[in-house]
């Protein structure tokens, strides 16, 4: 089993449960971490915790692909965790996530309610919306992307076309978060029947 706990730091309220990983005894869960969700996407660390000899594969591989990572990249990161001013760090970058995702919520409900549905996020970066039936996502995308509006189809993490779109409100801020929706809605209004 492989666990990917890249988001495992980006938690609003509630702490996540424990990873599976701590809970394997028998060595079947292969558990990968990173930082670059939550501290820096520059450093390209991210970290594997599994049986010996998958580790021993896993880190030949990457020797004979890249030699690893950068050493300074990997002190310079310990240097970081080591600190105590990092759990204050964590705190406030929660804080101002948490913040985001709501004002993309309130854009959400002021310009979206008569079409769209999601649950409110409990971390990550991302608002998952769900279109009503007649708005054609492939179409949408098109006709945003014209507009220098960017969305991801929900189809291209699924293995069928569906109705979900995927919104970052970590990025951008919350003026050019809702000036995205205004163009998105106008456009909706405009080609589809809702």
């Amino acid at each position: 089993m492989l666990e990917d706990a890249a988001y495992q730091d980006v938690w609003f309220d509630q702490q996540p449960p424990q990873p599976l990983k701590a809970l394997d005894k028998t060595g079947n869960v292969i558990y990968f971490g990173s930082i670059s969700k939550s501290l820096a996407p520059g450093l390209r660390i991210g970290w594997t915790v599994a049986a010996k000899p998958v580790i021993d594969r896993l880190t030949d591989v990457r020797m004979q692909t890249d030699y690893g990572a950068s050493s300074l990249s990997q002190l310079v990161l310990a240097e970081i965790l080591a600190d105590p001013e990092y759990e204050t760090y964590q705190a406030d970058f929660r804080s101002v996530l948490v913040k985001k995702a709501a004002a993309a919520e309130q854009i959400l409900h002021h310009y979206w309610d008569d079409f769209a549905t999601w649950q409110t996020p409990t971390g990550g970066f991302y608002l998952w919306v769900r279109l009503a039936d007649n708005i054609n996502i492939p179409k949408l995308f098109d006709l945003a992307t014209a507009h220098n509006v960017l969305f991801n189809p929900g189809s291209i993490y699924d293995f069928q076309p569906n109705q979900y779109i995927r919104l970052s409100f970590s990025y951008e801020s919350s003026d050019r978060f809702e000036q995205g929706i205004k163009i998105l809605t106008d456009l909706i209004h405009a080609n589809f029947n809702v």
